[in-house]
């Protein structure tokens, strides 16, 4: 059984249809009421990571992390009225302000087991189901004691590792398409880019799209808004659907996870 709701995209006032076809496709998708099955072996992909780190030495220490957890923070109705969103005055920021923010934004506060038996974990954001299906691929250009280059963030662990070189090529395209959707002619000092591991929510929803996007979402909101209570600028932009040249699609999906990127934001330091 599906949902009544009309299969033909329905036309803004100008005449053309307010939804793409491939949007309207998806949005009936995810209207559906009959579940479908799940893939086989679809905890085993769920399990990889969207990201591959190439080397095993992090960059932050017990310091960066103690600094974080102890940094001051001002009232949420303050930082809601002094929020605004900001893509070109954009200077370099420090370390510690990075690792602020992504401590506070995306960090793992605590692990558990949902009740399908998968992965559960409590985090900053919300997220249906507790799936959480993003890694974070964060592009640095000009941090204070940083090198330049794509780092992935380890929740867990509130750590960055050097993005995988076979990936180099992938993080590069997500940035462009950032530093485009920003309007920039340059890359921001940093770029932090939701890559998806898809499989994540199609574990437990069969309808992921509209999810992931609604995950995204929360999770560029909460990081906005932590930019502004440090006193950093930040725009969240509008990327969607990089996908990893070895990534399969989704006829073939049991060869590997299906990846695909999810929204991105641009963040650098207050002027």
């Amino acid at each position: 059984m599906t949902s009544s709701r009309s299969s033909t995209p329905p036309s803004s006032s100008g005449g053309e249809p307010a939804l793409s076809e491939a949007e309207w496709v998806a949005l009936a998708s995810a209207q559906s009421l009959e579940p479908e099955a799940a893939p086989p072996g679809i905890a085993d992909l769920a399990a990889q990571p969207a990201l591959r780190t190439g080397d095993e030495v992090g960059c932050l220490d017990d310091g960066d992390r103690r600094l974080a957890s102890l940094a001051p923070s001002r009232d949420l109705a303050d930082i809601l009225e002094s929020r605004h969103s900001e893509t070109a005055a954009l200077a370099p920021l420090s370390r510690a302000d990075l690792v602020t923010l992504l401590y506070r934004s995306a960090r793992l506060i605590a692990p558990g087991e949902g009740e399908d038996g998968g992965p559960w974990s409590h985090r900053p954001s919300p997220s249906a189901g507790a799936t959480h299906p993003f890694d974070l691929l964060v592009y640095v250009r000009a941090v204070q004691g940083l090198p330049e280059g794509p780092y992935v963030f380890a929740p867990y662990r509130v750590q960055l590792f050097p993005l995988a070189a076979e990936q180099h090529a992938y993080a590069v395209a997500v940035e462009s398409a950032a530093t485009e959707a920003a309007r920039r002619s340059s890359p921001a000092p940093v770029t932090v880019c939701l890559i998806a591991n898809v499989h994540r929510v199609r574990r437990r929803y069969s309808a992921p799209l509209t999810l992931l996007l609604r995950d995204a979402g929360a999770l560029l909101t909460v990081m906005h808004l932590v930019a502004t209570d440090l006193g950093l600028n930040s725009s969240i932009v509008g990327i969607a659907g990089q996908v990893p040249a070895d990534s399969p699609g989704k006829a073939s999906s049991e060869a590997g996870p299906l990846v695909v990127s999810a929204g991105g934001l641009v963040v650098g330091g207050g002027t």
